[in-house]
């Protein structure tokens, strides 16, 4: 049971997006391991910097939050905290991700306002998955093209900043 060699953009898609379906209960933990946690922190700091970028702290409402690539929802319900916390009303937290499996956890979580964390390929037994996942990396768009895709959508980009030497990296855009 080797990595097999995708070549069809496509195939690589659905097999990403499967690996996270297949490990989705169980990679809150295993981020939590393999960041050391400072992916907690990497979300803090993105929700504070959107507040204080797009200068939500002062307003009273927010029509929406789409957090893209949201996996298991951590930064919505950080957002949600942030929100209560200023007096800021979001009326829509949408959460947009390819998995399936990712998603069913984000909504456990908000709904039973509970973590399911468990660690990486020891606990999941998907080492494949874990083994794929940097080969997959190189594959994700950069910043900068991911940047153009937004403001090609029709989003003006606010802020970019890479944590941990370009392991996660926020970029905080706005519909125009």
């Amino acid at each position: 049971m080797g990595i097999e060699k995708l070549t069809d953009k496509q195939d690589k898609q659905d097999k990403i997006v499967g690996m996270f379906d297949d490990i989705a209960s169980t990679y809150d933990l295993a981020n939590r391991v393999l960041s050391f946690g400072i992916d907690i922190q990497w979300r803090k700091k993105g929700c504070d910097k959107a507040f204080e970028i797009l200068g939500i702290l002062g307003q009273k409402e927010l029509a929406q939050v789409t957090d893209v690539a949201t996996g298991t929802g951590d930064l919505l319900i950080y957002w949600k905290e942030q929100a209560q916390k200023n007096g800021v009303s979001i009326q829509k937290y949408v959460g947009v991700d390819p998995s399936v499996g990712m998603l069913e956890v984000a909504k456990k979580k908000v709904d039973l306002k509970k973590v399911l964390p468990k660690i990486g390929g020891f606990i999941s037994k998907n080492y494949e998955a874990y083994q794929y996942l940097p080969e997959s990396i190189e594959e994700f768009l950069t910043t900068e093209m991911l940047a153009q895709e937004l403001e090609e959508a029709g989003f003006e980009m606010k802020y970019t900043k890479s944590f941990s030497m370009g392991i996660s990296t926020l970029l905080v855009a706005q519909k125009k």
